[in-house]
């Protein structure tokens, strides 16, 4: 008899701890974004009728264009964001199958402009880490290619999703 009651009193135990577990934090999201520093305002705007694409970007980032492809970076290096765009008779989910070899995070789905569909690769490199936005329209693909240390990926990750969420395909 004594067996049974400590059993149900540690049983007990063990359910208001998980139960405190789980809901103190309810609807903050993983814990994982506690350290990420707000997202910088996008001021600027980007538009390339060649690519057919827009997006917003912070003010004192710079663009630079070269051959087919677009690059945003932060001055100091710390982030850049590579554009390209490709013709494809492939879905998204294909490519991003093919792509996803060896990536260390989870596969994200969110939407820019226009409900354009977007899907995040994310892959941990040696002290890097880099993430590709896959977005599309019809039969053209926009990679956003993103660099940024390990260290500074929590300092810059939400004003890089806040430029994805940005991007619009035409």
């Amino acid at each position: 008899g004594s067996l049974i009651v400590t059993g149900v009193v540690f049983t007990l135990g063990d359910y208001s701890r998980w139960r405190h577990a789980e809901l103190d934090n309810y609807g903050l999201g993983p814990k994982e974004k506690e350290h990420w520093q707000a997202a910088r305002p996008l001021d600027e705007l980007y538009q390339n009728l060649k690519m057919g694409i827009r997006l917003r970007y912070p003010g004192d980032w710079e663009i630079k264009e070269k051959g087919e492809a677009v690059t945003i970076a932060q001055k100091n290096g710390e982030v850049a964001i590579k554009i390209t765009t490709q013709t494809t008779n492939e879905s998204m989910t294909e490519i991003a199958n093919r792509m996803a070899v060896g990536v260390t995070k989870d596969r994200e789905h969110i939407k820019g402009q226009d409900e354009t569909p977007i899907i995040l690769l994310t892959w941990n490199r040696e002290g890097e880490i880099v993430q590709k936005a896959l977005a599309g329209r019809e039969k053209k693909l926009v990679i956003l290619e993103v660099r940024c240390k390990s260290e500074d990926w929590n300092k810059w990750t939400l004003t890089i999703t806040e430029i994805y969420k940005s991007l619009a395909v035409f």
